[in-house]
């Protein structure tokens, strides 16, 4: 029985019994109760309280989610309650920063399943919220709350040696690179206050290389005094790092100072990602000393999901 009312009677025992009496309010308590009697008509009888929603999201048991999110929205409501409109949304929960609610899904009927795809969304915790409207004027909600962690990152500054005890430790996060590199950090202001940077003082083609699994996508800041650096800068990648693969990167221009000089963000995604785990960038002989500086890169690589 709920709340008094018979919800079944039969010889066995159900095994996919639902609650069936119209929930009103949000969180709405509900007694249930069992009466079993034995073929000797002796009665055993136990109840329980519990609160029933208008509405649920139904999601996987894990909190952290990676790749693809599947799940389900559950309702309650009433026969003759019909509903307006239904809406979820993604509230990213950030500290100290003001963000925006995303609208995942809108509509006016509860969708069989929905798929989050969590590839297209920064790392960090977000609020899933379920809204229904309804034709008696309720408005019904739930939130549950997600941590999505897809990607492992390498921030690359370019900050020169240390000293250790009157020695040289590299801070570099290459796994490899030619010799033909110097550390530069004066004319701060040239370079929009960057004083750890880093460019080619050779006629040869210098290389630098990182390694992360499963590259996904890269950028690097880079100083030119023009945008036409595709012909003085490659980027490669490799699984093996013995066969490599040019790739394509586009060129935003952040700014320009006043001595000339264009700070550049290049910056691309890597179609293989699940193949490729080095990435090597390239200065080739150009015009000029210093033609070309690196100021920062950001490697981004897809985690590893761990099924156990």
């Amino acid at each position: 029985m709920q709340n008094e009312s018979e919800i079944y009677r039969g010889a066995k025992v159900p095994q996919d019994l639902r609650l069936c009496l119209p929930v009103f309010d949000e969180q709405e308590e509900h007694r249930v109760k069992v009466v079993v009697t034995d073929t000797q008509g002796k009665q055993w009888e136990r109840s329980h309280q519990v609160r029933v929603k208008r509405l649920a999201l139904q999601l996987p048991g894990q909190t952290w989610v990676q790749g693809r999110l599947d799940f389900q929205i559950m309702s309650g409501l009433d026969e003759d309650e019909k509903i307006c409109s239904v809406e979820v949304f993604l509230d990213p929960m950030r500290a100290f920063e003001e963000t925006e609610r995303i609208l995942f899904y809108e509509g006016s009927k509860i969708p069989h399943q929905l798929s989050l795809d969590t590839l297209t969304l920064d790392d960090g915790a977000y609020d899933l919220l379920v809204m229904i409207r309804t034709n008696q004027g309720i408005t019904s909600t739930d939130t549950q709350r997600i941590v999505v962690s897809n990607w492992e990152t390498i921030e690359e500054t370019f900050e020169p040696p240390g000293v250790w005890f009157g020695g040289k430790f590299d801070r570099l996060k290459t796994v490899k690179r030619s010799n033909g590199w110097e550390f530069v950090g004066d004319e701060a202001e040239s370079f929009f206050g960057d004083i750890q940077r880093i460019t080619s003082t050779s006629a040869d083609n210098e290389y630098l290389i990182w390694a992360l699994p499963h590259l996904h996508g890269f950028s690097f800041i880079v100083y030119a005094q023009d945008t036409q650096v595709h012909e003085q800068l490659r980027i490669d990648v490799s699984g093996d790092m013995q066969s490599w693969s040019g790739i394509d990167y586009k060129v935003e221009i952040l700014d320009r100072s006043s001595s000339g000089w264009l700070k550049l963000n290049l910056y691309g995604d890597i179609p293989s990602a699940g193949d490729v785990d080095h990435i090597r960038v390239t200065v080739l002989p150009g015009p000029g000393a210093n033609a070309i500086q690196l100021g920062h890169g950001t490697l981004k690589g897809l985690k590893v999901i761990d099924d156990h």
